[in-house]
């Protein structure tokens, strides 16, 4: 074992990143695969409503239409009606001119689940192969988001932690539902917090914070922002716990004030970067408002 870890010290930090991702992401699938998170039928979903807003969406994008702004939205005049989705799985063909845009958020997730959904049909033409396939990346990507915390924790406070952590998540009915779903993107609740946590670990390792780590903040509130934007504070207090942590550390632990007055610098910076994700997803949310109520306006009898 002691051998094990000094020849995997000695490999160069990019090749040690590389393979801990490949490895993480490996177990994510068998974990995704294993605990039947990709079927909607063994495990169930527990949100029937929202996410019909997506299957419309990426629906819409199969069909080649254009959608003024870019939002989510149904083909149906009840928003939470569950047919949108089986016009998906169907292949349906709809009338553009009936589908209803949701202009309450961005809806990247409808975007990015459509590319996804035209790139599978290349090798699933089925549409309920191709739901589960949607569903088994969404689970796949929440287990890798948090098995990176878990690696995290692992670092900071050992193992029995981190399998505790991670244990609550293999446990929990509502999340083993959940993490499939594909409006609300579980795993995007976790980029803020997973950011500031490879915040946290540049800065450790190097003694300062690399200018690349407060865009990446930035990205990850805009990516969530667009998905939605609600609970925006939630993940705003995400970004900064590990940072607030490592403050209250070098002050109470190590008695380190100087220390403890760098660490909420970061704190600071870290939520000025959040902060500019947040406007700029709202920016861009403004200019999908803008589109889409030019295009109504463009269009006799549309409201």
């Amino acid at each position: 074992m002691t051998k094990a870890k000094g020849i995997w010290k000695a490999l160069p930090a990019p090749l040690r990143g590389a393979a801990t991702l490949l490895a993480v992401l490996a177990l994510a699938a068998l974990l995704t695969t294993v605990r039947h998170n990709a079927s909607a039928y063994l495990t169930g979903v527990w949100d029937t409503g929202s996410q019909t807003l997506v299957y419309g969406r990426i629906h819409q994008m199969e069909q080649g239409q254009y959608a003024p702004g870019g939002f989510l939205g149904v083909y149906t005049d009840d928003w939470s009606d569950d047919t949108n989705r089986a016009l998906f799985r169907d292949d349906t063909p709809t009338d553009a001119a009936a589908f209803h845009p949701y202009t309450h958020q961005s809806g990247l997730q409808g975007w990015l689940f459509g590319r996804v959904n035209r790139l599978l049909r290349h090798w699933l033409p089925d549409g309920l192969a191709r739901e589960t396939a949607l569903y088994w990346l969404n689970s796949t990507l929440f287990y890798a988001a948090e098995l990176l915390a878990a690696l995290a924790v692992w670092e900071e406070f050992g193992p029995l932690a981190a399998a505790f952590g991670f244990a609550s998540v293999l446990l929990a009915p509502w999340l083993q539902r959940g993490m499939k779903d594909l409006y609300w993107c579980l795993w995007t609740w976790l980029l803020p917090l997973l950011a500031a946590l490879w915040l946290c670990r540049c800065t450790r390792v190097r003694g300062k914070t690399p200018r690349g780590c407060w865009p990446l903040v930035a990205a990850a509130c805009m990516v969530r922002c667009m998905c939605g934007f609600e609970f925006i504070t939630t993940f705003l207090i995400l970004c900064e716990i590990p940072l607030c942590y490592a403050a209250a550390k070098a002050y109470f632990v190590r008695r380190d004030p100087h220390g403890a007055l760098v660490w909420l610098g970061r704190t600071v910076g870290t939520g000025v970067s959040a902060l500019g994700g947040v406007t700029a997803a709202l920016a861009l949310w403004f200019a999908q408002e803008w589109l889409s109520a030019s295009a109504a306006r463009r269009t006799p009898g549309r409201t």
